[in-house]
């Protein structure tokens, strides 16, 4: 498991040399759902705007450096777009409730 923050592409350069068959990134995204709401969604299907917070959107990086991978986004509807590191309540709520899954499942497997 590797924690971004707001270098994507650092986190994909090291997942390269691991050859992935699966990749999941937990991320805010544009879902048109309420706030907090989430969603999984095979990151090929995923359309990027001019604009994104990352240096290179997740698609281009996820065709070019791990093109055998299957990747996914796990994505959290933002309540808010501003730059800020605060989360709402809402969001709070989905970000721990992902956190939670992703612990059970590592138990489960014995990670």
């Amino acid at each position: 498991m590797y924690d971004a923050e707001d270098n994507i592409e650092s986190a994909v350069s090291k997942l390269v040399e691991l050859k992935p068959r699966c990749v999941i990134f937990v991320d805010a995204c544009e879902l048109n759902v309420r706030p907090g709401k989430i969603r999984m969604v095979p990151v090929a299907k995923t359309e990027y705007p001019f604009f994104t917070t990352h240096g290179i959107p997740l698609k281009v990086l996820c065709e070019r450096m791990l093109p055998e991978s299957q990747s996914w986004v796990l994505a959290v509807q933002p309540e808010q777009v501003e730059f800020s590191d605060a989360l709402s309540p809402k969001v709070q709520w989905a970000a721990f409730t992902i956190s939670e899954v992703i612990m059970k499942i590592m138990e489960e497997m014995k990670v």
